[in-house]
């Protein structure tokens, strides 16, 4: 593939050299072409007809003449219904209507005039007839307003639809950091397309770029009932697209010459709901459920005093918004109120302490309750396990607001003599809420400009409670997107299209109790974080029991772009030629506090017991990050492109194209930048000009040559072959960009270990100051020499249209991923087979644990078939089948925070965390032939016709395979230290006869290298030769459960007059209440091995909706 680079960049030159002798302009297109040839009855061509477009929703009306080839185009056309009329003295005005025209295509419309008087009109009409792509070379998927608006697409997440593509599969928050990073309870945000990693995929709305740079998930997540169109390119799109192996291109709606709208409430009830397989296997209830997601649209001709805007001016407005409040049941172990207020013998609530010398223990002396309360300033024990009143910690005691009193006295105790599951239960309240607002306006200026404008915001607060008080996560996420475009018509053959973007995205997780007040201050932590993001309830970590606290995690963005974009299409002859240049100006403030939130832990080294300890205030280790990760970061990012579409003969269409990219690296607007230089074998500094800010040299080599074609068999109108190659640039994930600052000088996390021995922490002082600047274990590196990552890709495919509007589209796509984002431990061990020597001895930096570096190494490949079988709607039915059969393989990648293995690289080849082997999704909508003019009961009245008639079902059906798993050992197997996975040995077949819920994976068939079948607790005894050896076992060799799943709706359509309709309708997701397993467990041990413990889906969910348009 190096080669066929090679010879691409040559070829990108040659088309580069045109490019940069034309006035620049910018790219990345939300329109389509409308094209065709006038053709007498004897197939002559028609020179100088009169061309009219006509948009059938506004009256908008464009003219252009046929050529001396009897060619005409309209270009940068907006998505919509359109119709074509050719007129010419001698002959018939000729006029097709119902022309769809959706996002990148490019329909060809071929009129044939009759010989007549011009006053003749001879119409027909497309009828939503499925077009061929007989102009281009790329693979493709529109979903559009009748799928968007009838299917039950689960949570009204436009993800849903994305997922009906040929070639997608969608990555759910168990397998996807960006989905549960970017907000758990909000759906998928991300998918694989085509076997690319998730953050692979560029979200364009209105055609502006709304991608989330630290994951690469979409930031916005539009209104379904805003949406007019969602176009999935998966494979050698134009070069007017870039930075990305694939294209999610989200098309909103506009107003129209008709005032049309809607009123519409979904609700759900956990009454209507079926239980989830674990709670109902657990004894549990469901959980409270009280689902509403409501909104409004409108749309049509702006109307004002004195002024009529019909055919010229158009608005459109929504509105969504999401209650979602949600209902847990959530337990702890709790100790009692006496135990911490010293008597740890209370066992009111089951976890007493008693002295060894008991009757209890005398009877019971392995009981975890047995044990006695030493006083570590003399060594002997409190009498009666009780600890005076002035021995307790003062510091320690300003947790127990956040220890609640367990409420449970009879709590479950699972054997004799042990501590029970839970004393303290409590039902917590979170939710998921949303408000969205959509608003747009059209304007034709003149007969040659038209602006529209576009505004969104989106507000998605989420909230995850715990058990304990001020223990949850939330998610404060917001989005703005602004849009404005220009239409330029210079002449019928050159047409310019201007926008502007401005897009603001905010994505953090923090901890409950975060953005309030600085609790660490307040329990009297010094020299801690002082971010706003990290003030929760510092973490207490004590044996046997719950722990009090907030999550010590906050991490987020806010990631604000301004997006200039502008297309030039230019008509000569045979070509059709589209060229421009994009720019993106991108600011992106981002923090990263892992540990930003104190916690202290308490073993049972001091007092005999961690209650003990903690009560005393003696902690065994302490944690906190101390300065500021927070980065100010900047980018720009400059594109340009050339496509000709060049028509060499009627049957054949070449797609030509050349795209330059280059993304600056992106740096600190204050050169926090810090980076392991292993020359000298410390962290050098942007700041003293020992590295560059951004530290990663430019990369001016982003030649991207596109090479396709689209030939029509003579022998078959109804045919068409098509097949492409191209190259496409990525982005690297801006959360890579962490390691840069996460160095000390600016950031570290200390972590205090007392003397085993006796107490030598005090919590009075446990962070002291001045820490920051010295040395850390665990310094970051990024690679300078990184690479832009990019992806070759090559298809093939063949169109057919049947009788009755269907359309067969079968085709292969290729790809290879080359120099994609990887991590290691760029201070990896030696190999030591003898296991005598210690990792300190064997690693090349020994002043350090280890250093984590990312590096633009990874590879990838790709080979899948890509089938969809589709009926538009017509005659009441519409009907796509996407089927995918593929295989991916890679390296490992950054989007799952995955390492590659340190010492066994050929071992990091494997399935790809994306690897869905088959997928068939259905998609489907039917009106049922019931009432008046309908096939049953066809006679009904009016009024009966109200009860009989309007009935229609829908759906979505999906098969699929399931994802990979890695076989780990529970153990450091070969001593290799931070970031090694050690795999078993495979001896037998991995799954069981008959595979469930509690034996998914066959244990027996793994073993631990070098050890009999059946030791899992081995050690150099019974595994004297098996120790520091990798097993053969393999990276993803195990595939997790796959989907069985229908999701169905049941319609009811009521006519009340001619502009009011209602629409009632139930719709059932995983309607026959099949059990979606999640991953089990792949950790080699007893017990759990192969186990699953939670579901990928939920149990069957009813949502009724209400629906008033006009």
């Amino acid at each position: 593939m190096t080669r066929m680079r090679s010879k691409g960049i040559a070829f990108s030159l040659l088309l580069f050299g045109l490019l940069v002798m034309t006035r620049p302009m910018f790219g990345q297109s939300i329109t389509g072409d409308i094209l065709g040839t006038i053709y007498d009855s004897t197939k002559a061509v028609v020179p100088g007809a009169k061309v009219t477009l006509t948009a059938m929703d506004t009256g908008i009306k464009s003219e252009a003449p046929s050529d001396e080839s009897g060619n005409y185009l309209f270009a940068q056309v907006k998505p919509g219904r359109y119709s074509v009329q050719a007129s010419k003295e001698g002959f018939q005005t000729s006029q097709i209507t119902n022309i769809d025209l959706l996002v990148g295509q490019r329909p060809r419309v071929d009129i044939t005039l009759q010989v007549g008087a011009v006053s003749q009109t001879v119409e027909v009409s497309a009828g939503g007839v499925v077009q061929l792509e007989t102009q281009t070379s790329s693979m493709n998927q529109v979903t559009q307003e009748t799928a968007v608006q009838n299917l039950p697409i689960v949570n009204r997440n436009f993800m849903g639809l994305v997922a009906l593509s040929a070639g997608v599969a969608p990555i759910g928050q168990g397998n996807s950091p960006a989905s549960y990073w970017t907000g758990a309870g909000s759906g998928n945000v991300t998918a694989s397309v085509a076997g690319g990693r998730e953050s692979d995929a560029s979200f364009l709305v209105n055609g502006i770029e709304s991608r989330n740079a630290r994951f690469g998930s979409a930031n916005l997540r539009p209104s379904l009932d805003a949406v007019q169109e969602i176009n999935v390119q998966t494979s050698n799109f134009s070069a007017e697209y870039g930075r990305s192996a694939a294209v999610i291109n989200t098309t909103l709606k506009s107003g129209s010459n008709s005032l049309h709208g809607d009123v519409y409430d979904y609700v759900r009830n956990d009454k209507f709901n079926s239980n989830d397989f674990f709670s109902n296997l657990d004894g549990l209830p469901k959980g409270r459920v009280r689902y509403n997601d409501f909104g409004a649209t409108i749309g049509g001709p702006v109307v004002l005093p004195h002024y009529n805007g019909r055919d010229k001016s158009f608005f459109f407005f929504s509105y969504e918004g999401l209650r979602n409040p949600t209902e847990s049941n959530y337990q702890a172990l709790d100790p009692s109120p006496a135990q911490l207020g010293g008597n740890l013998a209370d066992n009111s609530f089951g976890t007493g302490f008693f002295p060894t010398s008991s009757a209890y223990c005398q009877n019971l002396p392995s009981s975890p309750h047995c044990v006695d309360i030493i006083d570590p300033a003399t060594g002997t024990a409190f009498p009666g396990n009780v600890i005076p009143s002035n021995m307790l910690s003062s510091f320690t005691q300003k947790w127990l607001p956040y220890w609640p009193a367990p409420n449970l006295s009879n709590a479950p105790i699972p054997t004799p003599g042990a501590f029970p599951v839970y004393n303290y239960a409590v039902t917590k309240h979170g939710y998921v809420n949303s408000d969205q607002y959509n608003a747009r306006v059209d304007q034709t200026l003149t007969s040659r400009d038209q602006l529209w404008g576009s505004f969104t915001h989106d507000d998605r607060p989420t909230f995850v409670p715990g058990a304990l008080p001020l223990s949850g996560s939330s998610w404060p996420l917001s989005d703005t997107l602004l849009t404005i475009t220009e239409t330029h018509t210079f002449s019928p053959n050159v047409v310019n299209e201007a926008r502007f973007g401005y897009n603001k995205g905010k994505t953090y997780l923090v901890g409950e109790g975060a953005l309030t007040q600085n609790y660490a201050a307040q329990f009297g932590f010094t020299n801690t974080s002082g971010n706003p993001f990290d003030f929760g309830v510092p973490d207490v970590g004590v044996a046997d029991f719950s722990s009090p606290g907030s999550p010590g995690e906050s991490i987020g963005a806010l990631d604000t772009d301004y997006q200039w974009v502008d297309n030039l299409s230019i008509v000569k002859g045979s070509h059709n030629i589209k060229l421009g240049i994009n720019y993106i100006h991108e600011k992106f403030y981002q923090i990263t506090d892992f540990s930003g939130i104190p916690s202290v832990s308490f073993g049972a080294l001091f007092s005999g017991n961690s209650l003990g300890d903690f009560l005393l205030g003696d902690p065994q280790n302490a944690t906190a990050s101390v300065g500021d990760s927070s980065q100010n970061l900047v980018s720009n990012f400059y594109a340009g492109f050339l496509q000709d579409n060049w028509r060499v003969r009627p049957s054949l269409t070449l797609n030509l194209g050349v795209r330059y990219e280059y993304g600056q690296t992106p740096y600190d607007t204050s050169s926090k930048t810090g980076w392991f230089d292993p020359t000298t074998q410390q962290v050098e500094y942007s700041r003293s000009g020992a590295v560059r800010n951004g530290i990663v040299d430019p990369d001016w080599n982003n030649f991207a040559p596109r090479v396709g074609f689209a030939y029509t068999p003579s022998f078959s109108g109804n045919t068409v072959v098509r097949g492409a190659f191209g190259i496409f640039y990525a982005t690297d994930n801006w959360n890579e960009l962490q390691f840069l600052v996460i160095q000390p000088d600016f950031y570290s996390t200390q972590t205090l270990n007392s003397d085993p021995k006796k107490p030598t922490l005090s919590m009075s002082s446990l962070f002291p100051a001045g820490t920051l600047g010295g040395g850390t274990t665990v310094p970051f590196s990024v690679d300078k020499r990184n690479r832009t990552p990019y992806v070759q890709q090559w298809n093939f495919d063949i169109q057919h249209t049947f009788s009755g509007n269907w359309f067969l589209d079968v085709g292969y796509i290729g790809s290879v991923g080359q120099k994609l984002p990887q991590r290691r431990n760029e201070d990896p061990p030696s190999f030591d087979p003898t296991g005598t020597i210690p990792i300190s001895q064997r690693i090349p930096y020994p002043q350090f644990s280890w250093i984590l570096l990312t590096y633009n190494g990874g590879w990838s490949s790709y080979n899948g078939l890509a089938t969809r079988l589709q009926k538009r709607f017509g005659n009441g039915m519409f009907l796509q089948a996407a089927y995918t059969y593929s295989h991916a393989i890679d390296l490992g990648n950054t989007d799952d925070f995955s390492f590659s293995q340190c010492c066994f690289k050929t071992l990091d080849k494997g399935n790809s965390d994306y690897d869905v082997r088959h997928r068939l999704v259905l998609s489907y909508v039917y009106d049922l032939p019931i009432g008046r003019g309908k096939r049953f009961l066809s006679g009904v009245s009016g009024v009966e016709n109200k009860f009989v008639g309007g009935w229609q079902v829908s759906g979505v059906t999906t098969f699929s395979s399931g994802q990979w798993q890695t076989a780990n050992l529970p153990v450091d197997w070969q001593d290799f230290g931070a970031f090694s996975t050690s795999v078993p040995n495979k001896v037998g077949p991995a799954y069981p006869t008959v595979r469930t819920h509690s034996n998914w994976y066959n244990i027996n068939s793994f073993v631990f290298p070098g050890c009999p079948v059946g030791d899992f607790s081995p050690n150099t005894t019974n595994c004297p030769n098996g120790n520091y050896v990798q097993g053969n076992a393999g990276r993803h060799a195990l595939v997790e459960p796959g989907i069985n799943n229908w999701d169905l709706s049941v319609f009811k359509h009521t006519h009340i007059n001619e502009r009011l309709n209602t629409e009632l309708r139930a719709e059932f997701y995983n309607v026959w209440n099949h059990t979606q397993f999640s991953a089990p467990s792949a950790t080699l041990a007893p017990g759990t091995f192969g186990v699953i413990g939670n579901v990928l889906e939920p149990p069957r969910v009813i949502q009724l909706a209400l629906k008033l348009l006009w």
